[in-house]
């Protein structure tokens, strides 16, 4: 078995794993929960699926003397309902821990896309 010098690279392979497999349990989480929210408010529109998915990968902290985390994988999920847009989501923060986050939004415009 040869030697290596150097395993900090191993280590942060394990780290990226591990960051993967939270998002993924995350993501499975906030689905869930955002089916169930919305069953609450508008049965049609948890019946109907999300109309818009975002996929987060990562982020860069520029001017920090701090190392973050910038492996930050996550999924939000957002339905546009008749009056308003509720967007729910769990993403693996730059602390190095899960987070989850929640929104409500009026759209001033909404038009058709093209």
């Amino acid at each position: 078995m040869p030697e290596h010098e150097d395993l900090s690279d191993m280590d942060d392979i394990d780290d990226a794993i591990a960051a993967v497999t939270l998002g993924m349990a995350l993501i499975v989480a906030v689905f869930v929960a955002a089916l169930f929210v919305l069953t609450m408010l508008t049965p049609t529109a948890a019946t109907a699926g999300p109309d818009r998915a975002y996929i987060l990968a990562g982020s860069k902290h520029l001017g920090t003397e701090y190392e973050f985390n910038e492996v930050n994988p996550g999924l939000f999920l957002t339905w546009e309902l008749d009056r308003f847009d509720v967007t729910v989501g769990a993403y693996h923060n730059s602390y190095g821990s899960g987070s989850l986050a929640a929104s409500v939004a009026y759209p001033l415009l909404r038009g058709e896309v093209i």
